[in-house]
């Protein structure tokens, strides 16, 4: 039995890198305006909108900018000087 266990074990995927914010921006141009800076230094960056009362009011509400947790720091060292 021991033998047939390990004919069935299922190989182990790595896990999906965490993703974290490193930036707020106060409507969804100025979160864009944010990733496309990240973007040009070859960091994957993201723009997640908060919740709105009305698709229209969703431009205007803050966005997050995301990126790869591995790259926070050197995201932080590009945004944080424009704050």
């Amino acid at each position: 039995m021991g033998r047939l266990r390990g004919l069935f074990r299922r190989e182990r995927r790595p896990r999906p890198e965490r993703w974290v914010r490193v930036a707020t921006g106060r409507n969804q141009p100025e979160a864009d305006m944010l990733a496309g800076i990240l973007r040009r230094e070859s960091i994957p960056a993201l723009v997640r909108g908060r919740e709105a009362a009305t698709p229209e009011m969703m431009a205007l509400a803050p966005h997050e900018v995301l990126v790869p947790e591995s790259r926070a720091l050197e995201a932080h060292a590009l945004i944080d000087p424009m704050e």
